[in-house]
């Protein structure tokens, strides 16, 4: 109850608190975004490799400094034309692995953003520590720089998904849902709309699946009443966050529990994770909004051994 929550009076009215109804779609074509983290460290340099160079063998400068590590032999990546922009090779090689990835790039559905980190400024080994605003070599500083892509701390706690949803609704007037995958992320963090759900494989936890009595939504409803004018301020505030969040999370749950989808994933935590937000994407016009955007976090990229096989199993996966 709110009374618990604050050092304040509560005068409640006896009037049920008012719910919002849901929002209605701008009209707009729909469109998600979904941002898959790759957690640990992902060797991009065995992702997206030199290939055909004229100025100078790119590939050899790649294959002497990896040495053991880098992907041999060259004629088994997959290749692909960079011959019309301002590259210095002619063409790049990506994993062998990457073969899904590789028809997405020829059919003009996939785009390589190489050497793109949180670096504000170019630093080197001699004064990096001097030069860099994050900490370059800690994995829980550097998985939250890639998620907050404020390198100068310009919107400090806000994360790169939450500023943009934040434009879209201040700016477009789009409605806009946010989604983590398994667990929070703070790529989500924003100013505006609605809190990002967190949901699994099985969907959203359904918030007292089994309670000990069969009215207890009703008694939670009247415990959190309209309240007089004069009364607390921060158990109304409560009050009204927690029945939103009752009426938002048993939307969802129904929304889903009638949602069907015909494409097949895979039954590893990706494919699960894909599978769900396929399913969130069909109920897009119950739930009547014009964006939606996930986080899905994919673990076990940290490799301090087996780089090679570790690369090819985790991008199998990826790919797949």
């Amino acid at each position: 109850s709110p009374e618990f929550h604050t050092s304040n009076t509560v005068q409640m009215n006896g009037e049920s608190r008012t719910i919002p109804t849901n929002p209605e779609p701008s009209g707009v074509p729909y469109k998600a975004l979904i941002f898959v983290m790759l957690q640990g460290g992902a060797d991009s340099f065995n992702m997206l490799i030199p290939h055909t160079c004229s100025s100078k063998d790119m590939y050899k400068e790649y294959s002497d400094m990896r040495g053991s590590i880098a992907i041999s032999p060259k004629t088994s990546l997959l290749e692909i034309d960079s011959s019309d922009s301002d590259q210095v090779c002619e063409s790049f090689g990506m994993h062998p692995k990457l073969s899904a990835a590789h028809q997405l790039y020829n059919d003009g559905d996939l785009v390589w953003f190489a050497n793109a980190g949180v670096l504000y400024r170019p630093v080197d080994k001699n004064n990096y520590k001097k030069g860099a605003k994050s900490a370059l070599f800690a994995h829980n500083s550097m998985q939250r720089e890639v998620q907050r892509i404020d390198p100068d701390k310009t919107d400090v706690e806000t994360g790169v998904l939450g500023r943009l949803s934040d434009a879209l609704i201040s700016q477009q007037k789009f409605s806009v849902e946010k989604y983590n995958i398994y667990k929070g992320s703070q790529s989500l963090d924003g100013h505006h709309g609605s809190q990002p759900f967190i949901v699994d494989a099985e969907g959203i936890p359904e918030i007292n699946r089994n309670p000990s009595i069969t009215n207890m939504k009703d008694i939670v409803k009247s415990m959190n009443q309209a309240t007089e004018s004069d009364s607390g301020v921060f158990a109304d505030l409560f009050a009204d966050l927690f029945l939103n969040s009752l009426h938002d999370n048993e939307l969802l749950t129904s929304a889903l529990s009638n949602a069907h989808i015909s494409t097949a994933f895979g039954d590893d935590s990706l494919g699960k994770a894909f599978e769900m937000v396929a399913k969130i994407i069909s109920t897009r016009e119950l739930r009547g909004v014009d964006r939606d955007i996930f986080f899905i976090p994919h673990s076990n990229w940290d490799a301090h051994n087996k780089v090679l096989w570790n690369l090819n199993t985790n991008l199998e996966s990826l790919d797949n």
